[in-house]
């Protein structure tokens, strides 16, 4: 959502809050925020706004949210980053393993497969399988029948 200030401004919970004015879907919303608190926050979709939102609603009255109190300093622990202990790689190094991965699972495919009458050929990204038209894959065993 695109706000533009007003310049309107009323207190809610304590904090002086600036009005802002968007249109969303056919409906005008109008937001109080407050910029006294050293982050900022909105419920659901309202964000882009410069500050703490506490009251949001439609000029139309279908639409109503308001903050009833703000608790500060509630210690929810520490986050524990479940990726701190693992090697990460670069975007490129990535690319060179997943390619060279993939080029040994083709070389497999070739010993496995040529016994058998399989002809499979690596096109650079593309992978083309040949059998010879009268073999038939047998699913209930893991023979191949002519």
């Amino acid at each position: 959502m695109k706000w533009d200030m007003t310049g309107n401004s009323k207190e809610f919970l304590g904090y002086n809050c600036r009005e802002a004015k968007t249109t969303w879907r056919g409906r005008v919303y109008i937001a109080y925020f407050t910029t006294e608190l050293p982050f900022k926050s909105a419920p659901w979709k309202f964000h882009n706004l410069p500050g703490v939102l506490l009251k949001v609603y439609t000029e139309d009255e279908k639409f109503n949210i308001s903050a009833t109190s703000i608790r500060i300093g509630v210690d929810l622990g520490t986050i524990a980053n479940p990726f701190k202990f693992k090697n990460s790689i670069s975007w490129d190094k990535h690319c060179e393993e997943y390619k060279a991965s993939q080029k040994r699972s083709i070389e497999r495919l070739k010993v496995l497969n040529i016994k058998n009458g399989y002809n499979i050929t690596y096109g650079g990204g593309r992978i083309e399988l040949f059998t010879d038209a009268d073999i038939k894959y047998d699913q209930n065993s893991e023979n191949q029948k002519k």
